[in-house]
């Protein structure tokens, strides 16, 4: 599993997608970016911490309504 710094436009792109309930732009990169569905962000050091997209989707916050839709997208990479 690939790990992406979590300052790394392409985490920063679908963690902001995640975030504001963007269908579209979380769509848009799944589908150009297959791999990104099972990427982990953080750290893989012995300090460092790493989370799946299911880790920040049910992070923030788990709730929301916003969170639920875009999700279902990411379950399916490669269908917009």
């Amino acid at each position: 599993m690939t790990t992406l710094s979590t300052g790394d436009p392409m985490a920063v792109a679908v963690v902001g997608a995640i975030h504001t309930g963007s269908l579209t732009t979380l769509a848009r990169l799944l589908g150009e970016h297959p791999g990104l569905a099972t990427v982990r962000l953080g750290g893989d050091g012995p300090e460092g911490m790493a989370r799946t997209l299911l880790h920040v989707a049910t992070d923030w916050p788990g709730t929301s309504l916003r969170v639920r839709r875009p999700w279902r997208c990411s379950l399916r990479p490669g269908r917009t």
